[in-house]
C-alpha cells in the first residue's frame, strides 16, 4: 500500500466529495456561472431554432420556428428568477448558504 501511495497511484476522488473540499463561496461562483453558460447555450440553441425554422427546417412536422420561440422563452424565465433547473445539478437551492 505505502508503495502505490508513494508512486502516485491514488483512489479516484468523486466529483461531490471533492466540492466538500472547496470553499462554499468558490462553489456558490462556480455554481453561478454554470447557470449562465447554460443560459448562453439556451439562447444560442433558440436563435439557432429560429433561423433554421425560417429556412423551412422542421422538427416532426412542426417548424423549428416554434422549438426556438419556446427555448427563448425558457432562458427569458430562467433570467426572471424562475427556477427552470427544478430538481437538477444546477438548482439554485441546492447553493451553499452566503455568509455575510
Amino acid at each position: 500500500m505505502l508503495l502505490l501511495l508513494r508512486f502516485g497511484y491514488h483512489a479516484e476522488v468523486s466529483s461531490q466529495q471533492r466540492d466538500l473540499l472547496k470553499p462554499e463561496s468558490q462553489l456558490l461562483r462556480e455554481r453561478k456561472r454554470n447557470r449562465s453558460i447554460m443560459h448562453a447555450i439556451l439562447y444560442l440553441a433558440a436563435i439557432g431554432s429560429f433561423v433554421a425554422g425560417r429556412q423551412g427546417w422542421e422538427l416532426n412536422g412542426l417548424s423549428a420556428t416554434f422549438f426556438g420561440i419556446f427555448l427563448l422563452v425558457y432562458a427569458l424565465l430562467g433570467h426572471c428568477n424562475v427556477n427552470i433547473w427544478f430538481g437538477g445539478p444546477l438548482d439554485p437551492r441546492n447553493d451553499p448558504v452566503e455568509h455575510e
